[in-house]
């Protein structure tokens, strides 16, 4: 039977030579059966169907493929994680799921554009910007990590991990004045407790900017903490003690 497609006559059932299906109308040389231009219309339509269909399941079919190789096993709970991120619903625990699914499938560049967007929504929490200063500073993104590390101590976080991190940053950007500040804050937030790495840091920066009476007086105090101290930058302390300008 003649159907879209199709060479046989709905009419008269005999074939209808090839030449004869490429014109419009379709007409049949046996009993002068003609396709009308509406059927010609529908079959057009049915087409354009079938093709828009085709090519949404396509579509569909490769969105899916590429979502699933790039989040792998987390792939459905990732959805969720997204939707609320991308309607700025993002709250610190949603950023943290979207940021620990990234780091397991090591898309560093995911983490951050995470712990971005929480920064947009929540500017006012220093800890978005202390996650965020982080992770820059493992992407070696130095100059980015310490603009966010400065906003994170601004909003009054106090965590002397993070300061002492961000001192070693300005301290290699040369930033030696801002640098001592944030190693004397982490001296200073304990003082019963020995911050050797802080406090060697500070004292090497107070002897390299020429402030050799306050390293001095630094270096003793430390040694007068205990045991564990005596000998505290002996060979520094020996070359400030000799040092003409004391």
């Amino acid at each position: 039977m003649y159907g879209f497609g199709s060479s046989y006559c709905p009419q008269c059932k005999s074939e209808i030579p090839e030449n004869r299906l490429n014109s419009h109308p379709v007409i049949c040389p046996h009993c002068g059966w003609s396709q009308k231009n509406t059927q010609i219309m529908k079959h057009q339509q049915l087409q354009m169907s079938t093709i828009k269909t085709f090519v949404v399941f396509s579509v569909l079919v490769s969105a899916i493929y590429l979502h699933t190789v790039k989040w792998g096993s987390y792939s459905l709970d990732i959805i969720p994680l997204k939707i609320n991120e991308f309607i700025g619903r993002s709250t610190l625990e949603n950023s943290k799921n979207i940021a620990n699914i990234c780091a397991e499938r090591k898309q560093t560049t995911c983490v951050i554009k995470s712990y971005e967007k929480l920064v947009k929504v929540n500017p006012k929490d220093p800890e978005a910007y202390a996650l965020l200063a982080i992770t820059l500073e493992k992407a070696k993104r130095s100059q980015e990590a310490k603009t966010y590390y400065s906003q994170y101590f601004l909003l009054g976080g106090n965590n002397i991990d993070l300061a002492y991190n961000f001192a070693r940053l300005l301290e290699k950007s040369n930033d030696f004045e801002n640098a001592k500040k944030y190693y004397a804050f982490v001296i200073n937030s304990n003082p019963d407790i020995f911050q050797i790495s802080a406090s060697k840091a500070y004292a090497k920066l107070l002897i390299q900017s020429g402030q050799y009476k306050e390293a001095k007086k630094f270096i003793k105090a430390i040694r007068k903490k205990g045991q564990n101290a005596p000998f505290f930058m002996d060979e520094e302390y020996k070359a400030i003690a000799s040092h003409k300008s004391l």
